[in-house]
Formats: structure tokens, sequence, C-alpha cells
């Protein structure tokens, strides 16, 4: 593990059987087990910047990707790595990889970008078009909005954004209008809005 990262602990169990059952009946993409200091093996499926690691785990508690009672630890109480994925899977490994690097939005398609910005305006950030063209002022709003939760920048934090904003939109039940005067939609929460008496 690397100085500044935690392990996101999503088990522990009193024997490495226990581990490997654990992750076998619950399907999960484990990453690595820890031998700790009091016996046990802790199962793990990633690391992340410990920095802003609370507010993240949290939210990906509150998505139900990860059990309730997970922590990320830093790694003190461990006294050495009992498994790790295995080689064969280094296709899955990179992916891991990829996600935990800081985020880039120049290899998303101009409909990831828009999505993304749609998702920053939603949390106040971002104030400009939806058009997918990623400038300053959509990093500037991205790491504002990294910095206002207190997350670290990666891939994985943008790919959490945007499960929170399809959500969004999904509960608002935003709606696209276009007008084909100005070539242009505006995007409004159908759920809470209602007619009123035109004066």
């Amino acid at each position: 593990m690397r100085s500044g990262d935690c392990a996101i602990i999503v088990a522990s169990r009193q024997t490495l059987d226990d581990a490997f059952e654990y992750i076998r009946d619950n399907d999960t993409d484990a990453d690595a087990i820890y031998a700790s200091k009091n016996g046990w093996y802790a199962t793990s499926v990633g690391t992340i910047t410990d920095a802003g690691s609370t507010d993240f785990l949290a939210t990906l508690v509150e998505r139900r990707a990860i059990p309730q009672d997970s922590y990320c630890s830093t790694g003190e109480a461990y006294t050495r790595l009992a498994w790790s994925r295995p080689a064969k899977s280094a296709t899955t490994t990179g992916t891991a990889s990829i996600l935990d690097t800081p985020f880039d939005a120049r290899p998303l398609n101009t409909q990831e970008k828009r999505y993304v910005q749609a998702g920053l305006a939603l949390e106040g950030t971002y104030s400009g078009l939806i058009d997918g063209d990623w400038g300053r002022a959509s990093q500037t709003a991205y790491e504002a909005y990294m910095g206002k939760r207190d997350w670290p920048d990666s891939n994985r934090s943008a790919a959490v954004l945007t499960i929170l904003t399809a959500d969004a939109l999904e509960d608002g039940q935003w709606t696209n209008f276009y007008m084909p005067a100005v070539n242009a939609s505006i995007s409004y929460p159908a759920a809470s809005m209602s007619a009123v008496e035109n004066t």
C-alpha cells in the first residue's frame, strides 16, 4: 500500500479460509487480504487516497456499493499481505488502477462529458453550456466539487458523481425540451414543477 493511501475493508474474518468464503459467497471483487495483528484477516476491494476517504466511503455505503460497516485502513494494524488478486486478473487490476488515477476527461466522448457537466451543474459548481466541450470552466467546476465533497481526485470519484447524477435525474424526472428555432434544449425537473395560472 502506498504512503498516503488506505485500503477499503469490507469484511474481517478469523481465518484465511473464512475470508475466501466471504469473497466467494458475496461475489466480492476483492483486491487483497491482509493479516492483522489481532489474528484476523481483512478483505479489501481496493485502495484510495486517505485524504477525503471518510466522505467517499459514506457515499459508497449510501449507494450500497459496499457493506455498511466498511472502513478505510492505512495498514498500521496489518502484519503482512496474505493474498492479492492473481496475476491472471491483470485486466481487472489494470481497470482498478485506472479508476484510482486522477480524473481525465479527454478519453470521454461528448455525451459522457455532457453527463459529467450536468452532474456538476446539479451540484452547483458548474454554470455554463452542457455541451461536452470540456474546458477550463468544466475542469474548475470538477475540482471545486471534489473540494466541496473532500473527495480524492480520481476517475473513481468521477464515476460516483455520475451515479449520483443518474439518481438525481431520475428522482427529479428531468425532461428535455428542444427549441428548433435556436437549436438548443432546456432541461427541467418535471417532478418538482406544476402548472400555475398564467397572469
